[in-house]
């Protein structure tokens, strides 16, 4: 057989994901890497949303709506930098702790409750081998850890997850994704990570990982920069799979 059917038909040695459910265009961008890094928020999840309705209870609390634009303008900020930026600007008299409470509390509600995974990601992760995937994620521990009980996601990566609260620098550093591969044991150079956003897309590369930039749903932001730096660009997880009904034997 030669080494382009092998490639058509089965995993190669030490590939972690079912070549023959991936669509034959992409199927050459897998050859040769052993590991896959997934971030959360936007790509493995429909959670991007949640901070728009931490936004919009925070500010209701305040008896106000959500400012024009507040998304883009706080976009990179840390907690306490978004603290005060707003009691700066909206002469707010809550302490950046009584914020900060706020925001985590009603966060960790919607990510225990009612976060879901994107269309096609459980059908992509059944494709893959478990232990050679791991997340690497801003997002808090416990938020992390409670989307994972609630969306059934922790089954396909048990203990492999990191956040950016157990490294030492959040994205585009690339600490989140050096600790994630070692997390499976594969060299940074042999993974492939899955992000939505430029900053997470930014560190993968950073790491020297190969990196997909799976669109977030509904958002062409940054998308000329992600279109440059990114190694593959998809729309979401059916764009890299066959359609279920294909029998490709």
């Amino acid at each position: 057989m030669t080494r382009g059917t092998a490639l058509e038909t089965s995993r190669t040695v030490g590939c972690p994901i079912d070549l023959s459910k991936v669509k034959p265009q992409y199927r050459q961008f897998f050859d040769g890497f052993q590991g896959f890094v997934f971030d959360y928020d936007g790509t493995l999840t429909d959670s991007m949303h949640v901070w728009h309705r931490v936004d919009e209870k925070f500010f209701e609390a305040l008896g106000m709506e959500v400012p024009d634009n507040h998304q883009q303008t706080i976009q990179g900020m840390s907690f306490l930098e978004r603290t005060e930026y707003i009691r700066d600007t909206y002469e707010v008299s809550w302490t950046p702790e009584e914020m900060i409470d706020h925001w985590n509390a009603t966060a960790l509600d919607l990510y225990a409750n009612e976060v879901q995974p994107r269309p096609g990601c459980l059908r992509m992760l059944s494709c893959v081998t478990k232990d050679k995937t791991a997340i690497a994620t801003s997002l808090a521990r416990s938020n992390l850890d409670a989307s994972l009980e609630h969306t059934g996601l922790i089954s396909h990566f048990g203990p492999r997850t990191v956040s950016s609260g157990e490294v030492s620098a959040p994205k585009p550093d690339p600490a989140l994704y050096l600790e994630a591969a070692k997390c499976i044991g594969v060299h940074p150079t042999r993974c492939i990570v899955f992000e939505d956003t430029l900053t997470g897309v930014q560190g993968g590369k950073n790491a020297g990982m190969r990196v997909v930039n799976i669109r977030e749903a509904g958002s062409d932001h940054n998308r000329s920069e992600l279109d440059r730096l990114a190694d593959l660009c998809i729309e979401g997880w059916d764009d890299l799979l066959l359609s279920p009904n294909v029998d490709n034997a």
